[in-house]
């Protein structure tokens, strides 16, 4: 954490006209010395590296929605370890709560502003997320087709004057330890 704080630091004092994004699990997919203590050394880093805005990963789900909720707002209270509040905002233009057709998890955009320059971000988990995890992790939720929820989700920010767009999509991947990233 310390070697990618540092390096972030540096690169926004060069360009001091940056963001930092993220495209999801940030949460859950952290190491076992943060998911030992619920993820808060994990939201105390980015929190410490000023993250603005991440989609929702699949990881964010690895114990279901409303743990997720817990960890973000900082309400474990079972936990006496549960992380400080996130400062950081999730998005999720593509996953939406099952009993509440078009109530996404998260806000499905965001804007922000760059040196008077407005900038929306949409953030998306893949529609297969819920064939990642575990059913009573996942039932509560619909998982979109991504470009059609990209798109409705551009022309939304399009109607509100914002002509730059960035999507975060959390994409996951595999590794084989014998040939490398696939």
């Amino acid at each position: 954490v310390e070697y990618l704080a540092t390096h972030l630091h540096n690169a926004i004092r060069d360009n001091p006209n940056s963001i930092l994004v993220a495209a999801g699990d940030i949460i859950g997919g952290s190491p076992l010395l943060s998911a030992l203590f619920h993820d808060r050394p994990t939201i105390e880093a980015v929190n410490a590296m000023h993250l603005s805005v991440t989609s929702i990963g699949n990881h964010e789900l690895d114990h279901g929605p409303a743990e997720l909720m817990k960890r973000l707002g900082g309400t474990c209270p079972r936990h006496p370890s549960c992380p400080d509040a996130a400062h950081f905002q999730y998005l999720a233009a593509n996953v939406e709560w099952a009993d509440k057709p078009g109530k996404t998890l998260f806000p499905a955009t965001a804007i922000r502003t760059i040196d008077g320059v407005k900038i929306g971000f949409i953030g998306e988990t893949l529609q297969d997320t819920a064939s990642m995890m575990p059913t009573q992790y996942t039932k509560s939720l619909r998982f979109l087709e991504e470009s059609a929820a990209a798109n409705a989700a551009a022309a939304q920010l399009q109607r509100q004057g914002i002509h730059i767009i960035v999507l975060l999509l959390h994409q996951g991947g595999y590794q084989n330890p014998t040939t490398g990233a696939e």
